[in-house]
């Protein structure tokens, strides 16, 4: 098993292209070198319900509905539907004193989702799904939120707020605070100032005389640091190592043209013996963004055709690899 917990994006792909083919938990598992018990927690956490119909039917989740009879419920006049289950609205269902809701038995056991359901077609009901792309969209969101904030709890921001404050609106500086009251206050004096800055404490920045006489430090650039172990066996010396050893590879050529700055681009693929050429046109120039195409392509072709069409990929850099580890090299943002 891999020793790590957070599943990527690539792999959320594989599981919902395993519930669409019916597989059980154990062989997605198996084939992700997880546990079983992670992948059934991953559908239940980040699947999304959505009411929709089916072919010629809308949506209608009564345990009456094939029986139901009632007409005209929502409107005082001859309605246009036969029947109020053919209604596309949703004030039958609260207007009937009949409605009595009704959950599919199949979502409350294994795989707990509709993807792979013979059913789906021809189903009425409230349907679960599971969505990589919506499970990828909303742990990043968690993640994002679970770094926000600050790290205290309320209790003991109000004994810091009771200590410092006082001496703060007193004229003291932060710096003489902490310096004498360091086994009391217990917390740098950068933190201080950030929660002075923030509100949280009954002391303002207008409490700091020095400190609103400056003007806020602009902002440093942080360069993008590349780590050059994931360009081991990757350099255009062992692409040409590799197409000596396996001459009949197809090999596609990446490359993105960019427009304005910070704008959107163009992401290119040459497909060398076809010459043929894909452009898909990308928000923004970066890995997620590339990686979110190649994502895309990969679930309209499938693996089989994917991963034959796209057998070697030479991008900038000199960088080539083979598609089996196309995905996670490009989310180092090398591709």
């Amino acid at each position: 098993m891999k020793n790590y917990k957070h599943l990527s994006e690539d792999e959320r792909y594989q599981i919902q292209h395993g519930l669409d083919a019916r597989k059980s938990f154990k062989q997605i598992a198996r084939e992700l070198s997880r546990d079983c018990c992670t992948i059934s927690k991953e559908i239940r956490a980040r699947r999304v319900f959505k009411q929709t119909g089916a072919l010629g039917n809308p949506f209608n989740d009564c345990v009456y509905r094939s029986e139901c009879h009632e007409n005209s419920l929502c409107t005082d006049g001859p309605c246009r539907r036969r029947t109020c289950k053919r209604c596309t609205g949703k004030k039958c269902r609260g207007l009937c004193s009949n409605y009595e809701k009704i959950l599919c038995e199949k979502r409350e056991a294994p795989p707990y989702v509709c993807n792979g359901c013979g059913s789906k077609s021809r189903c009425t009901l409230e349907k679960a799904l599971y969505a990589a792309r919506y499970a990828q969209t909303e742990y990043r969101e968690v993640m994002k939120e679970s770094r926000s904030g600050v790290c205290i709890h309320n209790d003991e921001l109000s004994r810091l707020d009771d200590y410092i404050s006082p001496k703060l609106k007193n004229g003291q500086s932060v710096h003489h605070v902490v310096a004498n009251s360091l086994d009391t206050v217990m917390w740098s004096e950068k933190t201080i100032y950030k929660y002075v800055h923030l509100g949280l404490l009954k002391a303002n920045n207008f409490d700091l005389p020095r400190k609103v006489r400056f003007r806020p430090r602009k902002s440093k650039h942080e360069s993008i640091r590349v780590d050059k172990a994931c360009r081991v066996n990757r350099k255009y010396e062992d692409y040409k190592t590799f197409m000596v050893e396996n001459p009949g590879a197809h090999v596609v050529q990446m490359d993105t043209v960019l427009g304005k700055r910070g704008g959107k681009c163009l992401l290119t693929l040459h497909f060398v013996d076809a010459h043929y050429m894909l452009a898909y046109l990308l928000d923004a120039c970066t890995s997620h963004a590339v990686t979110s195409a190649f994502a895309s392509l990969r679930e309209r072709l499938g693996n089989e055709l994917y991963s034959e069409l796209l057998h070697v990929l030479l991008g900038i850099m000199g960088l080539s690899f083979p598609i089996q580890r196309q995905l996670s090299s490009m989310k180092t943002g090398r591709a």
